[in-house]
């Protein structure tokens, strides 16, 4: 996969200039947490032409649109439970956004004499993201050859969702649109009333030699933001105790705590997904 902000090329560039009293803070930063801090870095114009400006301008529409989404966000909470989550301020001031190019390999053959390690994880395996909230691109399936191609396997190949009821839903989405997915973070910050999205995305059957590549943008908080739950609501409430969850994803109570900065809940999380 590829990373890259989707708002600037240099985060710490834009923290000094808002914040020039704490220059020397943000470039420590950069040294400490570089996966959240560091500069963008690019392939040449040479090998990618309009790569940058290509990822640059989706980037930041997708953002730009869920920006918009999170004002229904704030509303929704506000009616159904009178809880002010000020989910649009949030990322509106948030320069923290990941934009990540995906490309997922073609399936090993059965018979292929290679390992595989698990047979449920399909092409990514079943988990929550832990930002604020994650715009889709629809994704694109090439054959051998690099061509595009339609899905294969239109039925399972692709996205897939689980319900707050644990019902499973294949997802299509259609070209020129865009998807949106609720992250822990805005789980926990609402108290519970919005709630993650678990979601895997599965391989065609008998798809030899298909691949599949797709872009999605990560909004989050700014890495030093305190993480809380609403006041009167505890952990569990966020959890919620009819929420079925996938095996495969962490329950935040093992994760979270109250006052954590988003930096730490990011790395508390993220250290779960690579320990071996």
């Amino acid at each position: 996969s590829y990373y890259a902000n989707p708002w600037t090329d240099s985060l710490v560039d834009v923290l000094c200039q808002r914040e020039p009293e704490k220059a020397t803070y943000w470039k420590e930063q950069e040294k400490l947490h570089p996966e959240c801090y560091a500069d963008n870095i690019w392939p040449s114009e040479v090998a990618l032409p309009m790569f940058r400006q290509a990822f640059m301008e989706l980037g930041q529409l997708m953002g730009e649109t869920g920006q918009l989404l999170t004002a229904v966000c704030d509303a929704y909470c506000k009616q159904e439970k009178g809880i002010d989550l000020g989910l649009q301020k949030t990322l509106t001031q948030s320069m923290n956004a990941k934009g990540r190019l995906l490309h997922y390999f073609s399936p090993v053959p059965e018979d292929s004499g290679e390992e595989k390690k698990d047979d449920t994880a399909g092409w990514c395996g079943w988990h929550n993201d832990h930002g604020s909230l994650t715009c889709l691109a629809p994704g694109m399936f090439l054959d051998e050859n690099g061509n595009q191609m339609e899905n294969p396997d239109p039925e399972h190949a692709g996205l897939w969702i689980q319900a707050r009821s644990g019902t499973l839903f294949k997802v299509g989405l259609p070209t020129h649109c865009v998807a949106f997915q609720i992250g822990e973070t805005s789980q926990i910050q609402s108290g519970g009333v919005l709630q993650a999205t678990p979601h895997a995305v599965q391989p065609p059957r008998n798809g030899q030699g298909v691949t599949r590549e797709s872009f999605a943008v990560f909004l989050e908080p700014e890495f030093e933001e305190p993480l809380n739950v609403p006041p009167g609501k505890t952990v569990d409430d966020c959890q919620g105790t009819d929420i079925k969850l996938p095996p495969t994803v962490v329950p935040l109570r093992k994760r979270w705590k109250a006052g954590q900065k988003w930096g730490d809940f990011h790395h508390v999380t993220v250290s779960g997904f690579t320990a071996d």
